[in-house]
């Protein structure tokens, strides 16, 4: 957009005044100019700090006067430049993507931009349907200008790359088993795995790796800052992604032509189609990406393939090339500044305001509450406390959370009554109440679960539903 418009680029810093290096050295690579601003964003609605949003909103209006700003485009949930914006009365485009759609059930209070883009209709439409903004797709724009074509080489061994930080919703670890399982039935197949590896998610697939003697096979070499050469050695590129909008590691492999071989992820099927322009998997699991794989690898030195890839490259031209993006936005940008002028103050009638998330926040202090990555959900707080009726809960967790999570709901919510928690790993009693394995309660008992830890949400929350539990409804995140 820099040979469009004159952009500038805001670094978010930390409170030391940091900038962010990866973002820092992009902008410079791209000759583009930048400054940097204290500010917060999220990425889903449950961590919006609304207090730090304020706080930062008044910096960045005295930055957009100073430099005549009469436009924000803004990555995730940045609700300090939307009330700056409003200050002003410029408009503000926010790009976000994967969001479930029981979190919009925390739209209580009207901070949220009018104007939204995303790469997938799939949840570009969720956006539209449960906030009515005005959305738009755009999709990622590839690193180069052209495909960079590549020769198919006859090899008997097959080399796949995955790009991503390691996650659970990334589904490395299935990726894993599902070479594994082509290698062990005489199918060589040789997995780069290149991500940030620093999490606990990450050592459980580095053991499987170990434990099993795939070393030869799977390589898992950490994040890499330049990964074009990976993008050239390799023949085919592996999304096994469970959760995403659409990935953007896939447009750059098309842009080195490799073979897209992909789970059927959110925006994916958008574009891509099995055996057409890429090799797309009926599911999820090992099998799945299985068969997906023992197909492409058949059809690797045949004329199917060469076909396969002259309709990704028509996927791409149409989609991903930057003459394309940079119009589509560029097209978007023209139609918000129009409909800017019609736009209402108002989106939406408020549940809460201001003063109830100050209030929130006040409370918690008295009661002891101190922590700021507590008092950072404060919003989210004051939701609830609209949201949630009175009733019996258990808390899921006897822990550090879990114990801050009873001291909340004693605080905000006196209505509802903690019974028990729920821990797989202890029994007995704590912070006066008894504790309890999940199969010794009966769940229907309660009106409500608060989940007071971190690592394994996700599980619980699925056991929780196929109990007919509905997240943010019935099933919390506390603290």
């Amino acid at each position: 957009m820099n040979e469009f418009h004159d952009v500038m680029v805001i670094i978010p810093c930390n409170e030391k005044k940091e900038l962010n290096q990866e973002y820092l050295q992009r902008c410079q690579k791209a000759h583009v100019k930048y400054t940097s601003l204290a500010y917060t964003t999220a990425f889903n609605i449950q961590y919006i700090d609304y207090v730090k949003a304020v706080d930062a909103s008044y910096e960045i209006k005295k930055f957009a006067v100073q430099e005549q700003v009469d436009f924000f485009h803004s990555v995730q949930l940045n609700m300090g430049a939307e009330l700056a914006a409003r200050e002003l009365k410029i408009p503000h485009l926010m790009n976000i993507y994967q969001l479930r759609k029981e979190e919009f059930v925390l739209t209580c209070l009207d901070i949220f931009p009018r104007y939204h883009s995303c790469d997938s209709w799939l949840y570009g439409n969720i956006w539209k349907k449960y906030l009515g903004i005005k959305t738009c797709c755009i999709r990622p724009s590839a690193p180069l200008s052209s495909i960079q074509k590549k020769m198919r080489r006859k090899r008997s061994n097959l080399k796949i790359l995955m790009l991503g930080s390691f996650e659970k919703r990334k589904n490395q670890m299935t990726a894993i088993q599902a070479v594994e399982k082509c290698n062990n039935s005489g199918l060589s197949i040789e997995l780069t795995i290149a991500g940030s590896d620093h999490t606990q998610f990450a050592q459980e697939c580095k053991d499987y790796v170990e434990e099993k003697g795939l070393y030869p096979k799977i390589h898992i070499i950490g994040f890499q800052s330049d990964i074009v050469l990976l993008l050239k050695e390799n023949d085919g590129f592996l999304c096994a992604s469970t959760d995403e909008s659409f990935p953007s590691s896939i447009v750059e492999a098309m842009t080195y032509g490799l073979t897209i071989i992909s789970t059927p992820v959110a925006g994916v099927p958008e574009l891509l189609k099995d055996r057409i322009n890429a090799y797309i998997s009926k599911g999820y699991e090992t099998d799945d990406i299985v068969e997906c794989i023992v197909r492409w690898a058949a059809d690797y030195n045949n004329p199917v393939i060469e076909n396969i890839h002259k309709q990704a490259e028509l996927v791409w031209k149409e989609n991903f090339s930057p003459d394309i993006v940079r119009k589509k936005l560029d097209s978007y940008y023209a139609y918000i500044l129009e409909d800017y002028q019609k736009c209402p103050e108002k989106m939406s009638n408020s549940l809460i305001s201001d003063q109830d998330i100050r209030m929130t926040q006040q409370l918690l202090k008295q009661n002891g509450i101190k922590e700021p990555d507590i008092l950072s959900r404060i919003y989210y707080y004051t939701c609830l406390t609209v949201l949630l009726h009175s009733g019996d809960a258990y808390i899921w967790g006897a822990g550090k959370y879990g114990k801050f999570a009873k001291q909340i709901i004693e605080v905000l919510f006196p209505k509802i009554k903690v019974k028990a928690y729920i821990d797989s790993m202890k029994t007995g009693e704590y912070c006066g109440i008894p504790v309890f394995r999940p199969d010794q309660v009966k769940m229907e008992s309660v009106s409500y679960i608060f989940i007071g830890f971190g690592n394994g949400r996700r599980a619980v929350i699925d056991y929780l539903d196929k109990m007919g539990f509905v997240y943010n409804k019935d099933v919390w995140i506390l603290p």
